[in-house]
């Protein structure tokens, strides 16, 4: 029985599942059925369960090691570049620019910052501060007006192909995007979309989808920002 295809559905027949790896099975039960809580009853090996000691465990409780972002995920906490929320990862959840912009400037090294700004909405303690300092004196952001950078704000995902492109000095670009979407892309994004693309830092929604004005992801965001360590 190939685990990468087990799921575990309401109500479905659990005395089944015969042979399978500990972090589809076993994790899925204990966090979904048991509410991540092993009562008494299962403390005694019940012998229905092959369990692999190798198998791959989890950083996060939200993040299933069979997760197409898992990798990501651990190579991104595991070198610093994001943090958990709380105990949890929060992969679905959107991308802000707040979050994104500090991501980069994890990237970049976390220097330091002499200068303040005039972003009001951008207080000189708040955990953002210095990353957004940074990605103006980098030309990454100009703010969403000249008083305002919107930190809070979901980044979509050619607004998040934005930030890159200006992270790598906004090298030259040509060709055409492969998507049926592409008319989607705004003007102002069309280059950084192709330079993503044709460098693999981004990729579509789906075969033929990019997608541009969707949220991005923090699941998204950790893939992107292992690509880009990775180089």
């Amino acid at each position: 029985m190939d685990s990468n295809y087990i799921s575990l559905e309401k109500d479905a027949d659990l005395s089944t599942i015969t042979t399978a790896t500990v972090v589809d099975v076993v994790w899925l039960y204990i966090t979904q059925r048991m509410g991540g809580v092993i009562g008494s009853e299962y403390a005694a090996p019940q012998g229905r369960i092959t369990v692999n000691n190798n198998a791959a465990q989890s950083l996060y409780p939200d993040v299933a090691p069979s997760a197409w972002y898992y990798d990501a995920v651990s190579y991104v906490t595991e070198t610093g570049l994001m943090n958990g929320v709380g105990d949890m990862f929060d992969p679905n959840a959107n991308m802000t620019r707040g979050m994104f912009v500090t991501m980069l400037y994890r990237l970049a090294g976390s220097p330091e910052v002499e200068a303040s700004t005039e972003f009001v909405d951008v207080g000189v303690n708040s955990w953002y501060h210095d990353a957004v300092v940074w990605a103006v004196a980098e030309g990454i952001t100009t703010g969403t007006s000249s008083t305002t950078f919107a930190p809070a704000a979901n980044m979509t995902r050619q607004e998040m192909a934005t930030f890159i492109y200006r992270h790598f000095d906004k090298p030259e670009v040509t060709g055409e995007l492969p998507f049926a979407d592409s008319a989607s892309v705004a003007d102002w994004a069309e280059a950084a979309t192709m330079f993503c693309y044709q460098n693999g830092y981004m990729t579509g929604t789906s075969n033929d989808m990019f997608s541009p004005n969707g949220f991005a992801s923090r699941a998204m965001g950790a893939t992107v920002l292992m690509r880009m360590h990775k180089g």
